[in-house]
């Protein structure tokens, strides 16, 4: 295209100024009078019409309207009868590739990198943004069809309704496979029918790999027996793929259907494992007429906690020891919940002391824990009793006595606390602000008066030297440097509000 900076665009051939080209051939630009005598008339190759070309181009003459209906897009290679654009050597790119050829920019919205940008004044949106900006303001699940679609209307609840159903009164269409009615347009099937094809294809994906033909007929069973008894799920594909890990197991661990019993089926599981997998475990169960007593299923839960217990502890420096010591449980006909009960409260003393396989521990630390942990005393016989007599420590539960006398000296007394909490009130509102019955509650319980005593007749309050005392009738009590703002004020309190008996 020819341009000029003082008399702008001209044509290429005769150099004359135009405003417009007629037309413009390679990239340059040729008015009409010039496009009547370089361009010669001949007849189209294609469709024989009259059609000008070039009087130098060795091209085959092909008129436009055949160019058109010949190009293809030169990345997906389909017929492009509107282009979505030219690239600079004249080929075609169809709307759908586009995007491909455009240079990507961020989103107005959401700054996204992305070559597919467009502008919607219609929604108020000058910038350009992305699709998925897009799709917020344009696109809803419609509440009829309940596909995700482009908003055509909205119900008087303000419920959306696609450009399909919108523009039909009473959109219904049958299911091409069972007929049964489906609301919405177009051809979709009902969840049933839809759920049907997802599952047989799922099964005949996954058939593959497993190596039995039993287990392969059981999949297909099972997928029969989800569509039957829950063919209205709305993700019942995605119950199928979380059970397909259970039959895997089962073609592994089994080689027939006749091996399969409740006692083989534990080991091959855990209690954990067929609650986890409980559809396809009960269709199993009910398919092979197997039934599994509670008290066996109880008891294996048990053992599967205590093997996974030991297993963290295996590590540990007391994991040894917690492993022998089940095994002498286990030899000594205890239950299993027993078991798991006696083994968690030694867990509980081994993490406590850090306690190490070889050697007993101090004496001091049984009581230290017992103090703390006073319910695992009944727990820990067991435990003491094995490292006494197996494993010959010189170890002792001690006595009840012994734990009371020690603990008693460490806790602290009710009024300890109370008289915190009385302090705590006070930094909390200041000394002015203080209720004049919580003041003389922190003297009572500081002091060990009475309540119902602290009264002008009986408490007085002076100064010597730099000490301030509470007098009484038959003492006198230093006040504490923290409690002394705190007295001040409650015996100036007291002229005007005497405490209520």
């Amino acid at each position: 295209m020819g341009t000029d900076a003082k008399y702008g665009r001209y044509c290429d051939e005769c150099g004359r100024s135009i405003q417009k080209a007629h037309r413009v051939y390679k990239g340059f630009d040729y008015c009409a009078s010039c496009y009547a005598r370089v361009f010669v008339s001949t007849n189209c190759a294609t469709c024989g019409n009259n059609y000008r070309v070039h009087r130098n181009s060795n091209e085959e003459p092909i008129c436009r309207k055949c160019k058109i209906a010949k190009r293809t897009c030169i990345r997906c290679e389909r017929p492009v009868p509107k282009a979505g654009m030219l690239t600079n050597n004249g080929a075609a790119v169809c709307p759908a590739c586009t995007p491909y050829f455009k240079k990507p920019e961020h989103c107005h919205l959401c700054n996204k990198l992305t070559p597919r940008l467009s502008r919607h004044p219609q929604f108020g949106i000058n910038e350009k943004i992305c699709d998925s900006c897009r799709n917020k303001f344009t696109h809803q699940t419609c509440i009829i069809c309940r596909k995700y679609r482009k908003v055509g209307t909205y119900t008087p609840e303000n419920k959306p309704v696609c450009m399909d159903c919108s523009s039909v009164s009473n959109p219904q269409h049958n299911c091409p496979d069972c007929g049964i009615l489906v609301s919405g347009t177009g051809r979709s099937r009902c969840l049933v029918c839809l759920n049907a094809r997802r599952l047989r294809k799922e099964v005949a994906l996954h058939e593959n790999t497993l190596n039995h033909k039993w287990s392969r007929e059981l999949l297909s069973q099972f997928s029969e027996w989800l569509l039957e008894t829950q063919g209205n799920h709305p993700n019942l594909r995605r119950k199928l793929i979380i059970h397909e890990t259970f039959f895997e197991r089962l073609d592994a661990s089994f080689p027939s259907t006749d091996t399969i019993n409740y006692e083989e089926l534990l080991k091959a599981f855990t209690v954990a494992e067929l609650r986890k997998y409980l559809l396809s475990s009960q269709f199993l169960l009910n398919k092979l007429s197997i039934e599994i007593p509670d008290q066996i299923k109880h008891d294996q839960s048990e053992k599967d906690i205590i093997r996974n217990k030991l297993a963290s502890n295996a590590r540990e420096p007391w994991g040894a020891l917690l492993k022998q010591y089940s095994e002498w449980l286990k030899n000594s006909k205890i239950q299993p919940r027993t078991i798991r009960l006696y083994l968690r409260a030694a867990e509980k003393f081994c993490q406590y002391g850090s306690l190490d396989s070889l050697q007993p521990w101090k004496k001091t630390l049984l009581k230290s824990f017992l103090q703390k942990h006073s319910s695992s005393r009944a727990s820990l016989h067991k435990f003491v009793t094995y490292c006494r007599k197996i494993k010959s420590w010189d170890v002792s539960m001690p006595s009840k006595s012994e734990l009371k006398s020690t603990s008693s000296g460490q806790k602290q007394p009710r009024t300890i606390k109370e008289l915190k909490n009385l302090l705590a009130e006070v930094e909390k509102r200041g000394v002015e602000n203080t209720p004049i019955h919580v003041l003389h509650s922190i003297i009572a319980k500081a002091f060990g008066f009475p309540l119902n005593s602290i009264d002008l007749s009986t408490w007085r309050l002076y100064t010597s030297g730099n000490d301030l005392l509470i007098k009484t009738d038959h003492e006198s009590i230093e006040v504490p440097p923290s409690l002394r703002p705190i007295a001040t004020q409650a015996f100036s309190l007291l002229r005007n509000h005497p405490p209520q008996a």
